[in-house]
């Protein structure tokens, strides 16, 4: 789920979740950032969602790789020996902020993330 912060009009959520494999290397990528629904964004500006996909480490979040609806990321290896707690942060914002405030206009909006799992 996304949270609305209005202050400066954009959205944002995070998703924690584990990996559990027998293997100790894996590359994982955003794959594909999905929009299946998303209102036009005001004053002709571009709606961005951005997915950052982080190892959590106590409580550090180490970035692996980035997506978004534009272009995927490139897969990362990750040691799982090394912490296998993930976490998906996600904001849906538009470009060119004026005095730190989005155009992301009212309306429901909806995206699909895929990740890769690499052996």
């Amino acid at each position: 789920p996304l949270n609305y912060y209005g202050a400066a009009n954009y959205l944002r959520g995070t998703a924690e979740f584990n990996v559990m494999t027998n293997a100790a290397d894996l590359k994982f990528g955003v794959s594909t950032v999905t929009t299946n629904n998303e209102p036009t964004a005001l004053n002709g500006r571009n709606v961005y969602a951005t997915v950052g996909f982080y190892r959590v480490e106590g409580n550090n979040w180490i970035l692996v790789t980035t997506g978004n609806k534009f272009s995927s990321g490139t897969p990362q290896s990750v040691d799982i020996s090394q912490g296998n707690t993930f976490q998906l942060y996600t904001q849906v914002s538009t470009n060119d902020p004026v005095n730190g405030k989005y155009f992301l206009a009212p309306g429901q909006h909806s995206y699909s993330v895929t990740l890769s799992c690499l052996l």
